[in-house]
């Protein structure tokens, strides 16, 4: 079942798909066919975007609040875990639900959250993503417009993807109006600028972390050092080549790294207990 804020498909094991920060869950669309054969897959949008739960000001705008809204979903599904995969902020937000003992597995990619608070990653960070605001305002209606030039929607997808020529004038419209209709996006920004991401809980299911080497947003390694504290049982995995959101980039590998740890997870999974 597919509507503006969420898509639901597939049979299988539970999956969840969780989206990055200013996006909407449409940016999972090159990787759903695969993942739903295999898997009863929901893709929200988060909390404050475009056309996911409302934000209000004055609500927390921080990472919690927002993993407490998946985990409303979850449960309004009847879900007590699913195998979680998540982009960016959505990669954050899947590792720290598996914190809360919500995962039956979970792929991180380039999650958000792994680099210490307060430092030069935080303020490039913060210019950034204002700069991309202020961008994204001026533009308007005309961006639809602009966009449907190949030469105009690379420059302004360079950031998100590193192959640029995948992305449809469409879907490059679509990725603009959701950003500029995100209703949480200064509060969160000023949110995670101040406080950081927080800690993790314990995740002890099977997690990797995989990350595009041509990654312009959360430049690897640097915007991971302290993931290797937080998760430190986390297999990391390097995606050559490929960007900010891989699933964008080359799908078909994404959802590689995505079903073989959700495979060996059910295959754990289904083992009998040993005897007492």
């Amino acid at each position: 079942m597919t509507t503006e804020s969420s898509f639901r498909g597939g049979s299988g094991p539970p999956m969840m798909l969780i989206h990055g920060f200013s996006a909407t869950w449409r940016v999972w669309e090159p990787v759903l066919a695969p993942l739903t054969a295999r898997h009863d897959v929901y893709a929200p949008t988060l909390l404050g975007h475009y056309g996911g739960p409302p934000y209000h000001a004055g609500d927390p705008a921080s990472p919690s609040a927002i993993a407490d809204q998946l985990e409303r979903d979850m449960d309004a599904l009847g879900w007590e875990k699913a195998h979680l995969v998540g982009n960016s902020l959505g990669g954050w937000l899947a590792l720290e639900l598996a914190g809360r003992g919500r995962a039956l597995s979970t792929v991180a990619l380039a999650p958000a959250g792994g680099w210490p608070p307060g430092g030069k990653e935080d303020r490039r960070l913060e210019r950034m993503f204002r700069t991309n605001y202020r961008m994204i305002a001026w533009l308007g209606e005309r961006g639809r417009q602009l966009v449907r030039r190949p030469r105009f929607r690379a420059l302004t997808l360079r950031d998100v993807v590193a192959r640029p020529q995948n992305i449809s004038a469409r879907f490059a419209a679509e990725m603009l109006e959701g950003a500029a209709a995100c209703e949480i996006y200064l509060p969160f920004l000023e949110v995670a600028v101040k406080g950081g991401f927080g800690s993790l809980g314990d995740i002890d299911t099977p997690t990797r972390i995989a990350w595009g080497t041509a990654d312009r947003i959360l430049r690897y390694p640097e915007y991971a050092r302290r993931l290797h504290e937080l998760a430190p049982d986390a297999e990391w995995v390097e995606m050559s080549g490929l960007g900010h959101c891989p699933m964008l980039d080359d799908p078909q590998e994404t959802v590689r790294i995505v079903l073989e740890v959700t495979e060996h997870a059910g295959a754990e999974q289904a083992q009998p207990a040993p005897a007492g």
